[in-house]
């Protein structure tokens, strides 16, 4: 039976082991820049990441949050804190999720902080995805994967995923998320955490495409895999195998059209 394959594009970070292939910095000035500049913002401290909405964006940096208007360029508030720089800040329905070391902070687009959600402290906190309700939160020292309810202010559920990094996707039809990890890849409900199926693999990343799920595996740092699974029951669809020359290790996959 002939196997329909979507191809997907894929984003590959190589690491290098044994070659030194790495080309001196380039500096890229405006002259040379192609698009145009519409404002630029100057911080005292250094900048870890943005959180983007239609029409503002917040600026994370080692003592705080600065949101500007995306539009003007002009400073609509700042909130000073203890930023945890390797969290990530998202917004959704212009409610930014912010960490510090021991506490999540949900503030709306005026600057006002609506929820605050308290941490297990002096343990490693990684935000890495918002859905509906819940912020998911990576626990890399204790290879944790922790949901919080945003409107109970408080840890829902956690599983147990390893050391090695994690990724979450959201189905919102089903309430479901499907969570990829280094030794497994598993569909989950959103409320309670309770299994829908589970595959053990050493995972990396994963994507969600309308009924599937797609998701890249390693046999080993030369043979990689990336699997096609049915979303509802995790039987596979498809595998393509990869082998590389060097080590490599897929960190994202992006979805495009039908590619």
């Amino acid at each position: 039976m002939n196997k329909k394959i979507i191809p997907i594009v894929v984003a590959i970070f190589l690491f290098v082991i044994s070659c030194n292939l790495f080309q001196p910095d380039v500096n890229i000035t405006s002259s040379n820049f192609p698009l145009k500049e519409q404002w630029s913002s100057i911080f005292d401290h250094a900048v870890y990441n943005l959180g983007v909405a239609d029409d503002w964006v917040a600026v994370g940096q080692s003592n705080g949050i600065t949101a500007i208007d995306t539009e003007s360029g002009k400073t609509m508030w700042k909130l000073d804190f203890q930023l945890d720089h390797d969290s990530l800040l998202l917004i959704s329905n212009d409610e930014l999720v912010a960490a510090s070391s021991s506490q999540l902070f949900v503030i709306n687009k005026t600057g006002e902080i609506i929820h605050t959600i308290n941490l297990r402290p002096k343990q490693s906190t990684e935000v890495v995805a918002m859905y509906a309700d819940y912020v998911f939160v990576y626990r890399r020292a204790d290879g944790l994967l922790e949901a919080y309810s945003i409107q109970n202010e408080k840890l829902a559920w956690y599983v147990i995923t390893h050391r090695g990094g994690v990724s979450v996707n959201f189905d919102s039809r089903t309430n479901t998320v499907y969570i990829t990890s280094s030794s497994f890849v598993s569909a989950n409900k959103i409320t309670d955490g309770s299994e829908i199926w589970k595959k053990d693999i050493v995972g990396r990343t994963g994507i969600l495409d309308s009924d599937t799920f797609y998701y890249f595996s390693e046999l080993s740092p030369a043979i990689g895999y990336i699997t096609a699974a049915n979303e509802r029951d995790g039987s596979e669809l498809w595998k393509i195998d990869e082998h590389f020359s060097i080590r490599t290790t897929i960190y994202n996959l992006t979805i495009t059209g039908n590619l």
